[in-house]
């Protein structure tokens, strides 16, 4: 419960229950492979057909076109959102992770604190991690901004889909979130064939995953399950100047200390359909256990932290006529974190705390349909948050509980008034938040009204002309109001944060005509999203940071986006596909005109990958980023950062084990540069800096990943039985 206790921390009871249930699932599916895969193909076939050279199979490429959601129960061209979709198939490395997925996307940047496992947050359009809402399946992560999701803990194997909203979304997936929306989808109807995935690489880090899925009985539905373990050592080599940019002498390189980890994920689903009711049910549990290395300066020895939480959500929905359907759900979240820095390594003062969330979050909603072109879907949001934290230092000490209510309540109408060629969604809702402290009888509440409308417009079925306008909010979350392990100051006096945003945007596809060759498209579009009392954590000492609001802040930035895939070249046997992303983002904040902190100015992303039939698959990929600033002053500009990434899969035959190897940073950079003086900068002043997102955060050099993998058939993008 949220209340404090003397017993030390229990990190093993969830995740062996956690394992072994899901293991218990995931085996007998292991020995039905068969069955599932007649399922899923045709009764009648011929093996045969495999090893007919005369009549090489036809290689089946699915083009991502990043901006259009192509699945087969949905088409984002069609859609008047800023939307992007990246499919979870085999063109995925093994080894990547939610946000190496992220990174396919125009207008999304990462930012992480280091190598495997530590924590990495995804910024849309410049926004915070806060202002980005999370989803699993429609389920909220961080409900009204309340924190960051940490996208290491999210297992991406287990996912079918990622579905990412720029700026104005859906009001089911938050609606009002400043910097957009990402939902991480497993597809309902999809029966994956069981797969199991053992990677080893640098550092000592090791991988195991598996899933699978078992129909129920009487084809009643079928419950689908993904466990996965990861570990290590983390010691890659980091540069440090030891504090003293302006004097090369004490430079090293050296281990990075005090980084191991330990993660266990699994994701368990049932999907049932009881007389006229569809139900499903979704568990998604996390543990995480290792050390917190501290700035790279000042790395840390003992610094520790652990984490355990569980989110568990059940949704029904029922048809109950042909124009009217009634959805609701209930779901209940659990996290409970450890943090030690009993030496004060880390933050000020020592450190022995335990962090208790509750949430409790339902919803229930309709969607109506009057006429062929209209929709109306009416829906209401509860949630209910409570924090406590517990001081283990000098004594047990309970702190004050925190507690958020909120409430949503929201029309959204899609209209289609001219059939396929124009498309238009508009939402109003209405928000209400109330925060309340068990130690103090001040009580803090929001209300607000957002309105948001998104148009798109097909002259021809190959053109798209896209434009939206959104209002959003945010309100602090209990760390920037009360602080956190002794290197965040709270603010209880923060201002909720305020954005009105606008965005368009022109889209152009080839080739949609069944069998065609090349696949292509291009999308180029723009935005201006203005933040009232943007909250940002300025340095209070060198140690100690404390949040603020700044008076105004203006983002603005033009994303293009160009994809093509050619195939069916060589009698099938070869395709091609090459991705080009770039995002040029200009930011100014209230302090005399600086730029905002942690937004790049400019960010390059491009992939290329040959595919000769299911044999072999070779692609490289490239992020370039740079004129990012740590803080509002600006004083500190990061290096810089150019990175180049290489997948190799082998599989001798469709059915066969396979193996896939991914080299990251293959070019070794790690060490950057910056001006010798900011204030007076000169060509050629400069110093060797590390590579980082966040201050003292160093990012690793090369690594490699060897992954073993075995399934009966391969995941085939947008599949579905």
């Amino acid at each position: 419960m949220c209340g404090g206790h003397n017993e030390r921390f229990d990190s093993t009871t969830l995740p062996v229950v956690l394992l072994g249930a899901l293991i218990s699932l995931i085996l007998p599916s292991l020995g039905g492979w068969a069955e599932l895969r007649a399922d899923d193909e045709p009764a009648e076939r011929d093996e045969s057909e495999d090893e007919d050279e005369d009549e090489p199979p036809t290689v089946t490429t699915t083009l991502e076109v990043l901006g259009h959601l192509r699945t087969p129960a949905h088409d984002a061209q069609r859609r008047p959102e800023s939307a992007a979709t990246v499919v979870i198939d085999d063109s995925v490395p093994p080894t990547a992770t939610v946000a190496d997925a992220l990174l396919r996307v125009p207008g999304a940047t990462i930012r992480r604190t280091g190598g495997p496992l530590d924590a990495s947050f995804v910024s849309i359009r410049g926004s915070s991690a806060r202002q980005v809402a999370v989803f699993v399946d429609g389920v909220p992560l961080n409900n009204f901004g309340a924190d960051a999701v940490d996208l290491a803990e999210l297992p991406l194997p287990a996912f079918d889909r990622l579905e990412v909203y720029r700026g104005f979304a859906p009001p089911h997936l938050g609606g009002f979130a400043i910097g957009g929306a990402v939902d991480l989808i497993t597809d309902p109807d999809r029966l994956p064939p069981p797969r199991l995935e053992v990677s080893y690489g640098s550092w000592h880090t090791r991988r195991v995953a598996m899933s699978g899925a078992v129909p129920l009985p009487d084809g009643a539905g079928h419950v689908r399950a993904h466990v996965g373990y990861t570990g290590t050592q983390g010691n890659f080599r980091a540069f440090s100047n030891n504090g003293t940019l302006y004097s090369e002498a004490d430079d090293t390189i050296t281990p990075r200390g005090n980084n191991h980890r330990d993660q266990l994920t699994g994701l368990l689903t049932v999907s049932a359909r009881v007389g006229r009711v569809d139900l499903r049910v979704l568990d998604l549990a996390s543990w995480s256990d290792g050390g917190e290395p501290g700035a790279y300066s000042a790395q840390s020895t003992e610094t520790r932290s652990r984490s355990i939480q569980n989110l568990i959500h059940a949704r029904a929905r029922t048809q109950l006529s042909p124009t009217v359907s009634l959805s609701g759900g209930l779901g209940w979240r659990l996290r409970s974190d450890l943090y030690e820095d009993l030496l004060g390594e880390v933050g000020v003062g020592n450190q022995d705390q335990r962090n208790h969330v509750h949430s409790v979050d339902g919803d229930l909603s309709a969607a109506l349909d009057p006429l062929p072109w209209l929709r109306v879907r009416p829906s209401a949001r509860v949630n209910l948050l409570l924090h406590r934290g517990v001081d283990h230092l000098p004594a047990t000490e309970r702190g004050p509980l925190h507690r958020r209510t909120g409430g949503q309540l929201a029309i959204d109408a899609q209209l289609t008034p001219l059939g396929e060629r124009l498309h238009v969604r508009a939402s109003l809702g209405a928000l209400l938040l109330q925060d309340a402290s068990s130690d103090a009888p001040k009580r803090t509440s929001l209300v607000d009204v957002l309105p948001g409308v998104a148009i798109a417009l097909h002259p021809v079925p190959e053109l798209t002309l896209r434009a939206s306008f959104a209002r959003a909010v945010r309100a602090p979350s209990f760390v920037e109001m009360f602080g956190d392990r002794g290197s965040v100051v709270g603010n209880p006096d923060l201002l909720p944060e305020r954005a009105t945003q606008v965005d368009g945007g022109v889209g152009l596809t080839l080739g949609e005509s069944a069998g065609s060759a090349v696949l292509g498209s291009v999308e180029v579009g723009g935005f201006v999203r203005e933040v009232d009392d943007l909250i940002v954590l300025v340095p209070n000492s060198a140690r100690v940071g404390v949040p603020l609001n700044l008076a105004r802040v203006r983002l603005a930035g033009i994303e293009s986006h160009g994809a093509i895939s050619v195939h069916d070249m060589f009698v099938g046997r070869l395709a091609v596909t090459a991705n080009l992303g770039s995002e040029i983002l200009r930011g100014e904040s209230g302090t005399l005109g600086n730029r905002v902190p942690n937004v790049p100015a400019w960010q390059v992303s491009a992939s290329l990958a040959f595919v000769l039939r299911d044999l072999l698959r070779v692609q490289w990929s490239f992020v370039g980023l740079g004129g990012t600033f740590d803080s509002p002053s600006n004083f500190f500009e990061q290096s810089v950062r150019p990175l180049h990434d290489l997948h190799l899969r082998v599989q001798p035959a469709p059915r066969a084990p396979w193996v896939a190897l991914d080299l990251r940073n293959v070019f070794d950079t790690f060490i950057g540069t910056a001006q010798r003086n900011p204030l007076r900068p000169a060509p050629g002043d400069v110093a060797p800096v590390p590579l980082q997102d966040f201050r003292g955060q160093p990012l690793p050099g090369r690594s490699f990943m060897l992954t073993l993998g075995w399934s009966p058939r391969p995941r085939s993008p947008g599949e579905t039985p």
